[in-house]
């Protein structure tokens, strides 16, 4: 029934796949409309995120990172907070390319932090990065000062 046509192949897209992704675009603005303007709980509104994330998958979670992307402020908002409230692990990855990316526009980079921050993760836990500190074996003995001023856990420059 839904054989690809010529040149359909090029793209890789059939109807369903097309319908299945309006259908998630859909579920995204609805889910950032409720956080907007609706009176729900945080409670409920997160029943809607585990709901949509059983329907969709990690691809649900991947668009909802995407939409950090919008240009309006608040729609951007209700992202973080949705994020937020989602805590789904598969997030983390994204929103840190994300907070590090400096080619995106500093809101962005901002938005994906603070998710991050909402999430309880720093933009800095990549295994890359080492301690400012020395590990002691000693529990009394304070770290040294380096010579460089501590880093910031959530600044993004």
């Amino acid at each position: 029934l839904f054989q690809p046509e010529p040149g359909m192949q090029e793209h890789g897209w059939n109807i369903v796949e097309l319908e299945s992704r309006r259908k998630l675009r859909k579920q995204i603005n609805e889910l950032i409309a409720m956080a907007r303007y609706s009176s729900l709980s945080t409670s409920e509104i997160r029943q809607h995120l585990l709901q949509s994330l059983a329907s969709y998958g990690h691809v649900f979670a991947t668009q909802l990172v995407r939409s950090l992307h919008r240009d309006d402020d608040d729609e951007r908002d209700s992202v973080v907070w949705l994020l937020t409230v989602l805590n789904e692990p598969a997030t983390i990855a994204p929103l840190q390319q994300i907070a590090h990316d400096r080619h995106l526009p500093r809101s962005r980079r901002l938005s994906a932090a603070l998710a991050l921050a909402g999430m309880g993760i720093g933009t800095d836990a990549a295994p890359s990065h080492q301690s400012e500190y020395p590990q002691h074996s000693h529990h009394t003995q304070r770290p040294r000062r380096s010579h460089r001023p501590p880093r910031q856990l959530y600044a993004v420059r």
